[in-house]
């Protein structure tokens, strides 16, 4: 594990969640010492991730915040299976919301990731009474007024979805700065990033859908609507996937949002 991280000895066990089409697997860490009215969190992953590219970070949540948090699949990771697409955001986000009702949340904040900032967004929107509030980390909302990743990073992708080796090492090294890179330490802290990566079970299926539905999703001109929602945009100065610009542009577009920038820091 990278330095100062500790994995949890016995996980929390995993459901499936039986209403979504396809059935989801997910889970739900309760805090110990819940805060009373506090509404549990939902977190959703980026593009190829799932429950276990969260790492304890939902433990560390559930502690610091004094809630509980809950975290699942996408299609055609981990546990969930592929169907045959054409995937959506929308689609999606019904995945996210059919989470919820497994788990008898009815409201929830919710925070999402690159593609589960997509999918947080569209939550948001079209069911707004389900959704307390935002974190939209290293996200876009697409469209013309975005600014996209680097047509090699969706190559890269590809890649990742036709089982090619070296896409797997390109794409963890897109998620880190630059600077965590550099000698022996930044190898060092690849190694341990592939080492994990690679023991998650991908669907062709389920990436190439994936892929499809982020470039085909535009909540631009939709964004006004958040106004009653509390958001907060989070981006990496360093970002090389989803450039920082995008979160500028989302924090703009959403009445009241609040924009942090995390100095040095990548996609992950």
């Amino acid at each position: 594990a990278p330095p100062g991280m500790r994995f949890l000895r016995r996980p929390p066990a995993r459901r499936l969640c039986s209403s979504a089409s396809p059935p989801l697997t997910w889970e739900r860490i309760a805090s110990k010492d819940p805060k009373p009215g506090a509404l549990p969190l939902l977190l959703v992953p980026g593009f190829a991730c799932g429950i276990a590219e969260w790492t304890v970070l939902p433990r560390r949540l559930a502690r610091t915040s004094r809630r509980d948090v809950i975290a699942f699949d996408h299609r055609g990771i981990g546990g969930s299976p592929a169907p045959a697409g054409p995937y959506s955001i929308p689609m999606l986000a019904r995945d996210a919301l059919a989470v919820m009702d497994s788990a008898g949340v009815d409201r929830a904040a919710v925070l999402g990731i690159s593609m589960g900032g997509m999918v947080a967004q569209e939550m948001a929107i079209t069911a707004p009474a389900r959704v307390s509030g935002l974190v939209l980390g290293c996200t876009m909302h697409g469209g013309k007024e975005a600014h996209p990743p680097p047509a090699s990073f969706f190559e890269t992708c590809s890649g990742l979805a036709d089982g090619e080796p070296a896409a797997t090492d390109a794409f963890l090294r897109a998620m880190l700065p630059p600077s965590a890179l550099e000698g022996p330490a930044g190898e060092r802290l690849l190694a341990q990033f592939h080492a994990s990566f690679v023991q998650q079970r991908r669907d062709a299926e389920g990436l190439r859908g994936q892929l499809a539905a982020m470039m085909r999703f535009n909540s631009t001109k939709r964004l006004g609507s958040l106004g009653d929602c509390p958001t907060l945009v989070v981006t990496g100065s360093d970002d090389v996937v989803v450039p920082p610009a995008n979160a500028a542009s989302i924090a703009e577009k959403v009445p009241g949002a609040e924009l942090l920038t995390w100095p040095d820091a990548g996609h992950f």
